[in-house]
């Protein structure tokens, strides 16, 4: 997530990140929801969500919860 940058294509960001695993229909490809869930054995669960934002088929905004347990 850290080498996602403003400018990207849609393109490099499914490389470094992969598939989304939202589209929303309404925004077609303009937004991609990543959910990530992380459940270690001995630690609490954590959480994070981030939202790739696009225009004209680049990386035009970032939105990242950041982690929460």
């Amino acid at each position: 997530l850290e080498q996602v940058q403003i400018g990207m294509t849609q393109r490099q960001v499914r490389f470094l990140l992969g598939e989304p695993v939202l589209k929303d229909p309404f925004q077609g490809d303009r937004r991609w929801d990543y959910v990530y869930y992380l459940k270690p054995g001995d630690g609490p669960a954590v959480h994070r969500r981030v939202i790739i934002l696009f225009d004209g088929g680049l990386v035009s905004g970032i939105e990242d919860s950041g982690p929460r347990q």
